[in-house]
């Protein structure tokens, strides 16, 4: 609990007058925090592969960016979010921020030889705890499309 108090205070300071911040100092339990640690874990669930160049990459899995883009497409129908570039703007420079400072997947992990028959999206990774950003605008296109289909 202390993490989510701690992690929301920063994304109000870091977002003021956003609707992401008002929804988080009106209601501390909408579920923010929860949509933002599925996308951490996504992240640092990643099975870990060396490239021929020597650069890391990360094979996130399908079924924790199912459950990412299941919480956050919740998350936005339940709380009605209206500004979704924003929310999406947000959630990409804070979610890596919702990871417990004690969570040890944050430092460790192995780095698998590439090749190794991982099936998921491959993206370069710099920080275990970040999704690599062609990953995470393929989970947004795919979540606005998700949102469309619902409205339509």
């Amino acid at each position: 609990m202390r993490y989510k108090k701690q992690f929301y205070s920063r994304v109000i300071k870091d977002n003021p007058n956003t609707e992401i911040a008002k929804l988080l100092q009106d209601n501390d339990d909408c579920g923010y925090y929860e949509v933002c640690q599925s996308f951490v874990d996504a992240a640092l669930n990643a099975p870990i592969i060396q490239n021929d160049d020597g650069s890391l990459s990360g094979v996130f899995q399908y079924s924790d960016m199912a459950i990412a883009k299941e919480k956050a497409v919740a998350f936005i129908r339940d709380n009605s979010i209206s500004d979704i570039d924003s929310f999406f703007e947000i959630l990409n420079r804070e979610y890596p921020f919702s990871a417990a400072p004690d969570d040890t997947r944050r430092k460790s992990g192995m780095v698998k030889e590439q090749g190794t028959g991982y099936t998921g999206y491959t993206g370069t990774l710099y920080f275990f705890t970040h999704i690599s950003d062609n990953v995470y605008s393929d989970m947004v296109a795919d979540i606005k499309n998700s949102l469309l289909a619902a409205q339509g």
